[in-house]
């Protein structure tokens, strides 16, 4: 096993040019495939530029001595009224070759030092198993468990398989008198109802959405800002592998759009995933936008609507309209600027993050 004191060396890179390296070592550390395309979308074509990225080197191996890498990207966040620069971590990888060597806790002190150079606060990300607990070491940072899942059931096959266990005969029998059951309960609630709005489909986002994320900030001190730029890279011009499942509408009444939300049709499961929603004058409409979303899944057959949230303005309009909890969803900062961030207390109005804010749609 190779040591730091060897060769290792620590700087950072244009993705664009390392791209087979770090191709490479991210089907090394999580054993899944991403094509060229997804990894142009996701590191090179980001609305607000490209990743920066942090990288450790074994010199000894030349050209292929990419031994740990760590990526964020730039976000525009509204806080106090103005916009600010944040960025979003994602893909922590170390060499499985070179780990238990404190490499991680060298490309996140890169990392820091990059982002805090460029002014910004703080940057965030959402930990696994392996960055949880080197992250929690870590004096700079925060832990934050404010986003919950939520799940609004339709039938009853995923509770079936994913909650219970059930499998085979067992699984299709629960399936069958459970869905009743949840048929019965949202048909007493007249969940299907219509709401009076009309989901009409996006084809690009337009600058109506800048506005409707400056109202929705009134709501919560760190607000991600839903400009046309980010929606339309996060949601329209996705990779093909993903193209397929995106479902993007315009809320409309008397053919005036009111707010806007994304799906993704997680179709083999019959989930319909609430990826992200805005809306105008939030207090009085999300919860109808909300309701419009229930009904469409309902209309569509789907099996269970998921999603999770921070901030409690979305959280109460789902949980007003029929979402269930269904767990928690852990988030960190490291904190760029203390001084900037020692008065922020990290209740439920510090920030809204919805799936569109985590890395992937798979969850």
């Amino acid at each position: 096993m190779a040591s730091l004191e060897s060769a290792l060396t620590f700087r950072l890179v244009e993705a664009g040019a390392h791209r087979s390296g770090l191709m490479k070592i991210y089907r090394e550390v999580f054993r899944e495939e991403r094509s060229e395309e997804q990894f142009r979308w996701k590191y090179e074509e980001c609305s607000r530029g490209p990743m920066v990225v942090n990288t450790a080197w074994d010199e000894r191996r030349g050209v292929d001595g990419l031994a740990g890498a760590f990526g964020s990207y730039p976000r525009s966040f509204l806080h106090a009224g103005r916009m600010i620069t944040v960025f979003q971590d994602a893909d922590a990888m170390v060499d499985p070759a070179y780990r238990g060597q404190g490499i991680f806790g060298r490309l996140t002190d890169g990392l820091n030092a990059e982002i805090a150079r460029r002014g910004c606060p703080f940057h965030f990300g959402y930990p696994n198993r392996q960055s949880a607990p080197l992250l929690r070491k870590r004096p700079e940072v925060k832990m934050l468990e404010l986003s919950r899942a939520y799940a609004f059931p339709i039938g009853f096959a995923n509770a079936a398989s994913v909650r219970l266990g059930l499998e085979g005969a067992q699984g299709k029998v629960a399936a069958v008198v459970g869905g009743l059951a949840v048929r019965a309960w949202n048909g007493l609630h007249r969940y299907g109802r219509r709401t009076g709005l009309s989901l009409e489909p996006v084809t690009r986002f337009d600058e109506r959405t800048l506005a409707w994320s400056h109202e929705t900030a009134q709501h919560y001190r760190f607000c991600p800002v839903r400009d046309q730029d980010f929606l339309n890279w996060r949601a329209i011009d996705v990779p093909p592998t993903v193209k397929p499942g995106m479902l993007c509408f315009w809320f409309t009444e008397a053919n005036r759009k009111l707010g806007y939300c994304v799906l993704y049709n997680d179709a083999p499961r019959r989930v319909l995933k609430l990826i992200d929603v805005l809306c105008e004058r939030p207090a009085e409409r999300l919860g109808r936008c909300i309701a419009a979303i229930r009904a469409f899944a309902i209309d569509q057959r789907f099996d269970v609507i998921t999603t999770n949230v921070a901030g409690a303005l979305h959280q109460k309009a789902l949980e007003e309209n029929g979402f269930w909890p269904a767990g928690v969803v852990a988030a960190y900062l490291l904190v760029t600027a203390p001084e900037a961030m020692e008065r922020q207390t990290c209740d439920e109005s510090f920030w809204l993050q919805l799936p569109i804010d985590r890395d992937n749609y798979d969850y």
